[in-house]
Formats: structure tokens, sequence, C-alpha cells
């Protein structure tokens, strides 16, 4: 589980193909504090920690997770936003997200929130924008979007309630 928060936009600095996988190494300031086999988020997709050395570490992403999400568009240099793993005891200052992305979207433009049937716009903070890759999204760019755990179960009840309700008239 993941709050959203994003600690540290992080430099890539190899990937490599392996068949349908692509295996993604940053650099990253936290990187002594990371184990094999750690869940960390990518650009809000959460994948697990395959290898480290003094100062990178590197995660696998399979063909459904680049099918899914803007993975597989990165390239040498680009920015990631990285979030660790929530702790239980912690404070939760986000959202409740599980690292699974739903869908990408292709960004318009960065603004106000503004929800629609088919679009949305959001609001970010200046120090959002400046530590995060925030600041290098533009019109065209692809996002991951992951909607909030609590409001797709709610979703969910509430579309189960309705159909049984019609189903009984």
């Amino acid at each position: 589980m993941f709050c959203g928060i994003v600690e540290e936009a992080a430099k890539v600095v190899n990937l490599k193909k392996e068949n349908e996988n692509l295996h993604i190494t940053m650099e990253c300031s936290f990187v002594n504090e990371l184990k094999v086999d750690q869940s960390v988020s990518h650009n809000g997709v959460c994948l697990t920690v395959v290898k480290i050395t003094d100062k990178t570490f590197t995660v696998t992403a399979i063909y459904e997770t680049l099918q899914k999400s803007n993975l597989g568009l990165l390239k040498i240099g680009s920015k990631v936003n990285l979030e660790r793993s929530m702790k239980l005891n912690a404070m939760i200052d986000g959202h409740m997200v599980q690292g699974h992305v739903d869908q990408t979207a292709v960004c318009k433009n960065l603004t106000v929130v503004n929800s629609k049937d088919n679009s949305f716009q959001v609001a970010i903070i200046p120090y959002t924008y400046d530590i995060t890759n925030f600041h290098e999204i533009k019109n065209g760019t692809v996002v991951n979007l992951e909607f909030d755990i609590i409001g797709k179960y709610i979703t969910k009840i509430v579309k189960q309630q309705l159909e049984s309700y019609f189903s009984k008239k």
C-alpha cells in the first residue's frame, strides 16, 4: 500500500529489455535503505526491487505492466517518481493506493480540479511540482492513473446495490 506522496524523482540510468520485460535501473538518495524484494512505487506502479548496488537499484516491469502504464516510454535520463510502501503504524498523508495502475491518460494541461465526463484537471502545489517529475509533464505526456482504493470499493458497492435493487423490480 502507498499513500501517493512522492519521496523523490529518481533518474533512470539503464534500461535493459529481456524478452517482453524491461529492467529499469535508477539512482536515488535512499538506495542504501532499500532491500531486494521490497516494493517501491515508480510513477505510481508497484515494482519489486531485484538488484541493488552502492548507488542504484533495479526493478523489472513485466509485459502487462508495460502495456498498462507509461513505464515502457522511459528513456535513460528520465525522472521517475518514487515512493516507498507506507508503514502500518505511520500517519497516512495522502490516499490509499496499491500501485496497481488502472489506466494511462494523455495530459492536455495542468490546472485546477474540474471533473468532467471524459477528463479531469489537477492542481499541483509548487513543492510537489518541484520535487517530482511533474515539472517535465507537458501537453501530450502519457501519465499513469490509479484511483483511490476506497473510492473504487464504494463505487463497486453502490453499483452492486443498484443492480440488486433494479433486478428485483
